[in-house]
């Protein structure tokens, strides 16, 4: 029983289990499908803004209404707009349209898929459908690479240095940069110890990054001066390249003035020469010279330099001395000197110059101690503007033993004909009187003649002369013709041909008689080229044809002559190894020789025998240069000239010789002792003699301008015996000591001093440099000379640039009186957040001066353009760049700095009491700014936040009905807007302008959109409503504004229309075209366009107060026949028009019609002419 109630009790709770089960699937079972069908309108689409914009269609297919589900999924990164997720239900077979908006960031790759997916979900979750919208982002390239410092100074007291440059690849894929750098003589990288250096860097898409290339420096004294020293950079990418240059320059604490000797007051140098000579008593030698600044323009000087010191005559009738004076009219001389009238003048007397514009007179009288001639002569030059020079001159000559008389004429003109060519000639006549020898005056005529022509790849010059045997004058017996002729094939090839010949036949006096005349004669040819391989490597090749003779051999017959002709080929080359500041010049050369003239009898004896007539010769020569030292090493086998050919030809004696000349001359102790060595080995393999000669010269230098030094020589020859193998030798020793002194005494007019400086922080901000405050190095200073107010006219000038130390100090020696314009910046890392004080323009130096010179710390202002943007925002992505952020402390002194893309700020101000920050609002259009200042006190803080928040305007669009109607009609509404971009550029150094662009309603003169162009690149962008009467203007410190109608025939909702602009800098002479400043025909009136840009240009002028302009006014063609005074009609009244405003510094000039700016061909070319111009005459 019990058994049975178990079972039936066991079945109904199964049952009932089971049953529970059932019920619950009956309950909640739904086996209806959803029966959607999804579509985008477009499914690819190529994207190129950052806004997506599609519609997916969603139609219920099925016969009763259906309840769903649909999600939206973006990629990464990607922002939808609106809803992700919404439950829809349609009736039957009902559709909808959901469109759909998604942000695309910026960092969108370029070349990549990507998908937007529409998900159909029922109400259990439970996926339906996916419908994909494939979206291609098209690549964009915008890689720049730039230096962040394009001059880098580097202590003298240092040699490692960097440059730096920043690569912003701004564009949707990755780049792969490569770099090729080359850097100048006395510059190595570090990486490599090598002046080339190869790398590469991935940059990804939108990524900025900084490179870092350290060098070294290594530089002589003497490379020093040079100026900067380049590394010369070339970035590529696949298809694209950057070329472009930084500039290093070492600079040292201390810059001295070098005073030219003529402004010194007084030098002597005193030399013994021939010490430690037992046979010889040493020679003293005294040299002293200088100047005294008498007046302004007025000043003596003086020289006095013995030859000997044996007797009493030698320190002054034999020696070399003078005293002159010269002022701006003219220079004369008392005492020896030495010049030339196409006769010698040498001697003791009297030499007189003077230049009066285009006229030159010089007049000499002289008389020779030692031979007791007498010379004199006079010379006039007059030029006729550049064109044509004319001169004329004389000279005279009478020998004081022979009493024989010289007489020389001469007259030339020189006639320049256009910029390319130049033609000279010149004639010349002499007398001699040769009543000694009995044979009475001989008189003579010389001519030259020249021709130049000097195009930009290729110069020619041909010059020739003719003077026969009885001339007197320098080209006595001379008769010569040269040629010369260069051709830059490209930059790394040239060819260049010489010719030369010479004649020279002078004649020859006896005691008593003509002795029997002499000639020598030459020819030349030679061909060159050139060919630069690299930088550092170039080849060239030389042909040769040479040809000499002569009778001057005493071993020929008499009416005979010895003559040779030379073929010869030399091959060299240039390397240069600049990471080691040496270079190497390597060359060959083969030769042929063929005597074709020759005498048959030797000293008057027939000889059956002779050398062969031709001849091999070969010269191998090696060029050494480095820094400091060089050598040159030559090796000669076989006769090359006239004589060694006789002497091979007649003796049988070839020419075989070898020669080494090595120098030294370098600091050996700091700056303080210098040494020269050289060495000059000969040695004649043939003849077995040689030659060796050692020269040392040690300067030991003082200070106050004080050196003494050492000269050493010492001589060695060695030479075989006639017919024996014993050699001779024979040396001599000669040494020489001296002290030489500079006095630079402080004349009345020729006055120099020292400037100090010292730059430092000041940390207590008492403008005063306190024990401890430390030094700021590599502070850049330069000082340029001005003038002095103290003379009239001075001839002294002085320009210097210094680097800091590492205390601060710099140091100007030997500066001439006058006022000096200081600039200095700091150019290191060391300054921190410090800055100068403010600019000390210009110095007065009348004494010795030390300028203590402060850097201020700077307080921190940072923060950042906060934009609370709608969720129905339709602007895309604000530009949030260069907002000028400002700071103005209680004594009206401004701060500013713009803002980076993201928006943020960083400002610097000196320590004050507060400021007031402020934001131009550029957003005015679309945001409205919550607090445009703030009141900042940091009461003893460093930094300080400030935030400046833009709330997106609230839009609302209220339709008419017949507008409604004609929208939905159309579709949409369409807004039309414009977005202006480009770049500020410098009209003439291109380079970029911060600038002010201001977009103006013509119709009431209110700007609407503004924006300032970035300072870095000048490049600017401004959204504003499209219109057609709107103009620019765009205005900068110390340009002129630029201003013009903005003539943009919009069709389009959006257009983007690109603008470059060139300003103007305010300089005298320049003009200033206003566009808008145009009249009606016949019409001397001013438009209402006019009025607002002579407006705006009173704005301008007000802030240049010491601006004066010429106001030109301009007529067309067709004014000029009927009124040509209208002209001067416009220039009036727009001078009225400036007066009324308070501008009067301005003169008004009438153009007419004859700067027109365009054909007066049409009424439009016409309309442009009908204007006013603006031209700066007066800064």
């Amino acid at each position: 029983m019990f058994r049975k109630w178990t079972v039936v009790v066991s079945f109904f709770i199964a049952l009932l289990c089971n049953g529970a089960a059932m019920g619950q699937y009956f309950l909640f079972r739904n086996n209806d499908k959803v029966a959607i069908d999804i579509s985008f309108a477009i499914s690819n689409q190529e994207l190129n803004k950052e806004l997506f914009f599609n519609v997916l269609k969603v139609k219920n297919t099925d016969a009763s209404a259906s309840t769903f589900v649909v999600d939206f999924t973006a990629p990464s990164g990607w922002q939808i707009i609106g809803e992700i997720s919404r439950e829809i239900t349609l009736a039957a077979y009902d559709s909808i349209l959901i469109p759909i908006r998604i942000a695309v960031p910026k960092e969108a790759k370029g070349e990549v898929a990507y998908s937007i997916i529409a998900t159909i979900k029922d109400r259990s979750g439970n996926v339906v459908k996916n419908e994909y919208c494939y979206v291609k982002i098209p690549k964009s390239k915008d890689l720049s690479v730039r230096f962040l410092d394009r001059y880098i100074f580097i202590s003298s007291n240092e040699t490692k240095s960097e440059f730096r440059l920043q690569c912003k690849n701004n564009g949707n894929q990755a780049e792969q940069l490569y770099f090729n750098m080359e850097s100048g003589r006395g510059l190595v990288f570090a990486r490599s110890y090598a002046q080339n250096l190869s790398s590469d860097i991935n940059l990804p898409p939108f990524t900025d990054t900084i490179i870092s290339f350290p060098v070294i420096m290594n530089v002589s004294d003497k490379q020093l001066s040079q100026g900067f020293f380049a590394v010369n950079v070339k970035a590529s990418t696949q298809d694209t390249s950057f070329r472009s240059t930084v500039w290093f320059k070492q600079l040292a604490s201390v810059s001295r003035n070098i005073i030219d000797a003529s402004d010194k007051a007084l030098v002597v140098d005193l030399s013994a020469q021939g010490l430690f000579n037992d046979q010889v008593p040493t020679n003293y030698s005294l040299y002293m010279a200088g100047g005294l600044a008498l007046t302004e323009e007025d000043r003596l000087y003086y020289s006095y330099r013995n030859r000997s010191s044996s007797s009493r005559d030698d320190f002054l009738k034999y020696s070399f001395s003078y005293l002159g004076y010269v002022n701006n009219y003219f220079d004369v001389k008392a005492g020896d000197f030495i010049t030339n009238y196409e006769i010698d003048v040498i001697g003791r007397g009297v030499d007189f110059q003077t230049h009066l514009r285009s006229l030159s007179f010089r007049s000499s009288f002289a008389k020779n101690q030692y031979t007791n001639d007498t010379h004199a002569g006079a010379d006039v030059s007059y030029a006729i503007y550049d064109a044509v020079s004319l001169n004329v001159g004389a000279g005279h000559t009478k020998q004081g033993i022979s009493a024989a008389e010289q007489f020389v004429g001469y007259g030339g003109v020189a006639l320049r004909i256009g910029r390319y060519q130049k033609i000279q000639g010149r004639a010349s006549i002499s007398d001699v009187d040769y009543a000694a020898i009995n044979q009475g005056h001989k008189q003579a005529m010389g001519l030259t003649l020249g021709y130049a022509l000097t195009l930009p790849k290729y110069s020619f010059s041909v010059m020739g002369r003719s003077y026969p045997s009885d001339y007197v004058g320098y080209n006595r017996g001379r008769s010569t013709a040269s040629l010369n002729m260069d051709y830059s094939v490209n930059k790394d090839n040239s060819l260049r041909l010489t010719g030369n010949y010479e004649y020279y036949n002078p004649r020859l006096i006896g005691v008593s008689d003509f002795l029997p005349s002499r000639f020598y004669r030459t020819s030349r040819v030679h061909l060159n080229f050139m060919h630069k391989a690299t930088a550092s490597f170039s080849v060239y090749n030389e042909l040769g044809y040479d040809e000499a003779s002569s009778d001057n051999f005493s071993s020929l017959e008499p009416n005979s002559y010895f003559g040779v002709k030379t073929y010869s080929d030399k091959v060299g080359m240039r390397i240069n190894f600049r990471e080691l500041l040496f270079s190497m010049s390597p060359s060959f050369t083969i030769g042929y020789g063929d005597v074709y003239s020759y005498s048959n009898l030797y000293f008057g004896t027939p000889l059956s025998q002779f050398a062969p007539k031709r001849s091999i010769y070969q010269v191998l020569s090696l060029l050494l240069v480095g820094n400091g030292w060089g050598s040159m090493f030559s090796y000669y086998n076989g006769p090359r000239n006239l004589f060694e050919n006789y002497i091979n030809f007649y003796a049988s004696k070839n020419t075989r010789y070898l020669r080494v000349t090595p120098y030294l001359d370098k600091f050996i102790y700091k700056d303080i002792l210098k040494l020269r060595l050289q060495l000059a080995y000969s040695n004649n393999i043939v003849a077995g003699s040689t030659s060796t000669t050692v020269t040392g010269y040690l300067t030991y230098f003082l200070p106050r301008d004080w050196w003494l030094y050492f000269q050493s020589v010492y001589a060695m020859q060695s030479k075989k015996e006639n017919g024996s193998e014993a050699q001779s030798k024979y040396s001599t020793v000669y040494f020489e000591a001296g002290v030489h002194k500079e006095f630079n005494w402080q004349q009345p007019n020729r006055k120099f001093y020292n400037l100090e400086m010292e730059f430092f922080k000041d940390l207590n901000g008492n403008k005063r440099k306190d024990e401890n405050e430390p030094g700021i190095r590599d502070v850049l200073v330069q000082l340029e000379y001005v003038g002095d107010t103290l003379k009239k006219n001075n001839s002294l000038s002085y320009n210097g640039e210094t680097l800091s130390d590492q205390y601060g100090n710099v140091k100007f020696i030997n500066i001439p009186r006058g006022t000096y314009r200081l600039q200095y910046d700091a150019v290191g890392k060391d300054l921190g957040a410090f800055s100068k004080d403010q600019d000390t323009p210009f110095i007065a130096l009348v004494a010795n001066t030390t300028l203590e010179l402060p850097f201020v710390e700077k307080n921190k202002v940072f923060g950042k353009i906060v934009l609370n943007r709608s969720k129905l925002s339709a602007l895309g992505k604000v530009d949030m760049s260069n907002v000028r952020i400002s700071a103005k402390d209680s004594q009206g002194r401004i701060y500013s700095t713009l803002t980076n893309a993201d928006g943020y700020f960083i400002l610097y101000a000196p320590v004050t009491d507060n400021y007031n920050v402020t934001v131009s609002n550029v957003y005015t259009e679309n945001f409205d700014l919550r607090q445009g200042s703030y009141l900042v006190h940091f009461n003893g803080y460093k930094q300080f936040e400030v935030n400046f928040v833009f709330d997106e305007k609230i839009r609302t669009i209220n339709f008419t009905k017949s507008g409604l109607e004609s929208n939905l009609a159309g579709g949409v509404l369409e807004i039309r807007r414009t977005n202006l971009r480009g770049v500020v550029k410098d009209v003439v150094s291109l380079k970029p302008v911060t600038a002010k662009i201001n977009i103006i309603n013509k119709k009431n003169n209110q700007i609407i959109a503004s924006i300032t162009s970035n300072r870095s690149t000048g490049e600017y962008g401004v959204s504003f409503a499209a219109a057609n009467d709107y103009a620019v203007e765009v205005v900068a410190d110390g340009y002129w504004y630029y201003s013009a109608s903005l003539d943009i025939q919009q069709v389009t909702t959006f257009e983007d229309v690109s603008k470059d602009y060139t300003l103007t800098a305010i300089t005298i002479g320049a003009s200033l075209e206003l566009k808008n400043l145009t009249f009606d025909s016949k019409s001397s009136e001013l438009t209402p366009e006019g009025v607002a840009e002579i407006t705006r240009l009173v704005g301008m002028l007000k802030e240049n107060p010491t601006v004066k302009i010429q106001i030109q006014g301009h007529c067309d063609d067709l004014e000029a026949l009927d009124n040509p005074a209208i002209g001067d009609a416009r220039a009036r009244n727009v001078a009225r028009y400036l007066v009324e405003r308070g501008f009067s510094k301005f003169e008004t000039k009438n153009m007419g019609n004859t700067v027109p700016v365009a054909p007066n061909d049409t009424e439009e070319n016409r309309r442009i002419n009908r204007r006013v111009d603006i031209v700066v005459t007066n800064k």
